[in-house]
């Protein structure tokens, strides 16, 4: 059973839960918890990971789950260099941060450069956009901090990306969106729709024809922005639909059926304490009685190999597969997506295998029929 397990490529480590700022749409709870990941921990991961063979060529250290920013930087060196020491040289090791760039400074940057740390930044949109739900725990606009923080990033030549929840607000300023994001020079924009998940329960996005249709066209006009412009912005929900199109051959999944979030163990998430969980990051540190809150194991108590032989891995794994079969059976888009994310089944649907959700209609079908559209209004 354990021979298709992983290799890891993602490692998702909660440095902290903690955020110092308080999004109206996170779904991540205990975001006033201060407490750091202890070195101990770190190691222990790392253990792990060389002990049970999970390593291959590369892999990804993201630090997430709460604003990595706010642990002291001093902390972070001394982690890095408890990886640097403990993955052996066969393994290339990258390092990513998701920040919301308010508690960037020269130091963070300088520790950035050295580590070739790749640099995520979480800002909406314009300032009018941005603050309807990027606020402080006060209220107040979070935007001029964000900007400082970009700036920052500039004046040290680090190239960033960036994710933006969209919105129902959202989905009205296409033009406005595009424009903000070439102007502060991104290399790559995600799209993150206001998804249910964790604690955020509700959403203002929904199925109903008008909202599909608002969707509709601000997809549309962001890839005419970018049909436009010499030098586009990349979207990545876009730009990943013409690659899929264009590029991967269109029995990918079909035969292969799978991806990082659905096949076990090529993403590990570990919280502060040593909890850890496999597919969806979303997954960890949500309460759930069903599933023993998602926690396979504990990295001091058990391996990632004795966990994947308990009954909870056999009962996850086995109702994930059944929705990523119960996809291929009932979906045209399977050859593109390969079963979709088992946190938003099951947040969304309240079952791992079901099947359609609102991610899935926003973020993966509906760029995959603009594209699909355009491609073949421009064919003879």
């Amino acid at each position: 059973m354990t021979s298709n397990l992983g290799p890891v490529e993602l490692m998702v480590i909660q440095g902290s839960p903690f955020c110092n700022i308080n999004c109206k749409y996170c779904y991540l709870p205990d975001r006033l918890n201060k407490k750091k990941i202890s070195k101990d921990t770190v190691f222990k991961i790392i253990e792990r990971l060389v002990q049970d063979n999970l390593l291959g060529k590369e892999i990804s250290f993201i630090w997430h789950a709460g604003e990595p920013l706010a642990v002291p930087l001093g902390f972070y060196q001394d982690l890095f260099s408890i990886i640097s020491q403990c993955i052996p040289s066969s393994t290339q090791v990258h390092h990513h941060m998701q920040t919301n760039a308010t508690l960037l400074n020269d130091h963070w940057c300088t520790f950035i450069k050295e580590h070739d740390i790749k640099i995520g930044v979480s800002v909406d949109g314009p300032k009018e956009l941005n603050d309807l739900n990027r606020l402080t725990r006060s209220g107040k606009s979070t935007f001029t901090k964000v900007m400082n923080g970009i700036d920052h990033l500039k004046k040290h030549n680090i190239r960033f990306h960036t994710i933006a929840v969209i919105t129902q607000e959202a989905l009205s300023h296409p033009n406005q969106i595009y424009d903000f994001f070439k102007s502060i020079g991104v290399t790559k924009l995600g799209l993150n729709i206001e998804e249910i998940e964790g604690i955020n329960t509700t959403s203002s996005l929904s199925l109903d024809p008008a909202s599909m249709q608002l969707l509709t066209n601000f997809y549309e006009v962001l890839y005419a922005r970018q049909l436009d412009d010499n030098d586009p912005v990349i979207i990545r929900e876009l730009d990943d639909a013409k690659r899929k199109i264009l590029q991967i051959p269109l029995d990918y999944f079909s035969n292969h059926g799978i991806t990082q979030q659905n096949n076990p163990y090529q993403i590990i998430s570990v919280d502060i304490d040593g909890n850890f969980t496999s597919y969806s990051p979303e997954l960890l540190g949500q309460k759930d009685e069903q599933y023993q809150d998602f926690i396979l194991g504990n990295v001091h108590e058990e391996s990632f190999l004795d966990a994947a032989e308990k009954p909870l891995f056999k009962t996850l794994r086995d109702d994930i597969f059944r929705g990523i079969r119960n996809c291929e059976k009932s979906c045209p888009y399977f050859s593109f997506c390969g079963g979709g994310a088992p946190a938003n089944k099951y947040y969304e649907n309240g079952s791992f295998s079901s099947t359609e959700t609102l991610q899935c209609r926003y973020s993966i079908q509906t760029p995959l029929e603009i594209i699909t559209r355009r491609l073949e209004s421009a064919m003879p």
